[in-house]
């Protein structure tokens, strides 16, 4: 415990901090608190505060240990997850794609609710002259799920979380959420992506990119090809 303090450049306090360490084979969560309650974690790099520290033993599996979050009463716990959308998401991703989330958790009776931004920023191809370009996506999500008991013992975290996803149910310990979030991430995405609102497109008549520069067809592009041929029957009488 005071390895992972000093990892977060705590210094001694007054008065005392209690430190709550809960551990599984896959799941390690911190809190801290002191006569008035939980305190925060500051999160400098991304100016945020969380009131519980979450990580998984296996990195590639997003889930919160539930029997934590029911011991707030209500009270909201917040994660956050980040990672390479190859890794979680899309094996055929670059190696540049890359996501974040952060995620309020709470319990409420036999309901957890879920509050939170997904943020990512992938390779994309414009619609318009098919050119790669990255693209930023961000998407707030709120859910809620229904606790239901585990049937199956034998369910593997896989299971699990396609349950989640598609009944929003959860059973067991544990609120798998790569599932709900990989379907999020291809919702997020852009039907026709535009590397910039004012792109040109390609030349209907050559293919050539009209951002960089104009093609000698441009003229003849402009004209409607249904009335192509009356151009060609004005053309035979002016000769």
């Amino acid at each position: 415990t005071l390895t992972l303090l000093a990892s977060f450049g705590f210094k001694k306090m007054s008065p005392p901090i209690m430190v709550t360490l809960s551990q599984t084979a896959y799941m390690v969560t911190i809190s801290l608190s002191d006569h008035r309650g939980l305190l925060p974690f500051v999160d400098k790099e991304n100016a945020a505060l969380y009131n519980c520290f979450s990580f998984a033993r296996d990195g590639r599996k997003m889930r919160i240990f539930l029997p934590v979050v029911r011991q707030k009463k209500g009270e909201a716990c917040q994660y956050s997850f980040q990672g390479k959308i190859k890794d979680y998401f899309d094996p055929g991703a670059d190696d540049d794609s890359s996501f974040a989330v952060t995620v309020n958790v709470r319990s409420v009776g036999d309901k957890i609710i879920i509050e939170g931004n997904f943020q990512a920023e992938i390779e994309a191809t414009c619609c318009r002259c098919l050119c790669s370009f990255r693209q930023q996506l961000n998407s707030d999500f709120n859910e809620v799920f229904t606790l239901t008991p585990l049937l199956d013992k034998a369910s593997t975290p896989e299971d699990l979380a396609l349950e989640t996803a598609n009944q929003l149910t959860v059973s067991g310990d544990y609120l798998y959420l790569n599932e709900y979030l990989r379907q999020l991430f291809y919702l997020s995405q852009v039907y026709n992506p535009l590397c910039k609102p004012d792109c040109r497109g390609l030349c209907a008549g050559c293919g050539a990119d009209l951002n960089r520069n104009a093609c000698s067809c441009e003229d003849e592009a402009q004209i409607d090809l249904r009335l192509l041929k009356l151009k060609e029957f004005q053309s035979r009488n002016q000769a």
